[in-house]
């Protein structure tokens, strides 16, 4: 079996590359439509969502992967803040009021 890291590092790899070709979809697109060639425009506009879409899978299959091994660390506790406005009912300490 393939190192879990190694694994995801080369699935964010993988992505990286994807986004690449997507922008390099996007460039030729621009330069098509410039020139009025809609067509080759729409071509290249259809080729980079899918490399988007391969993108999206790639981060999915990696955030599904990273949650399977994730633990969630108990919650902290309340501090009240230093202006000493208790925070709303339920808020965190980044919704204190200020």
């Amino acid at each position: 079996m393939t190192n879990p890291r190694e694994q995801a590092a080369w699935d964010a790899e993988r992505a990286a590359q994807e986004l690449e070709l997507a922008a390099r979809h996007l460039r030729l697109a621009a330069h098509h439509v410039r020139d009025g060639e809609i067509p080759r425009y729409a071509a290249h506009l259809l080729a980079c969502q899918g490399h988007l879409v391969n993108v999206r899978h790639t981060l999915a299959e990696l955030s599904v992967k990273h949650a399977a091994r994730s633990h969630p660390t108990p919650a902290i506790p309340h501090q009240p803040s230093r202006t000493g406005h208790p925070a709303p009912e339920g808020a965190g300490p980044e919704d204190e009021q200020t």
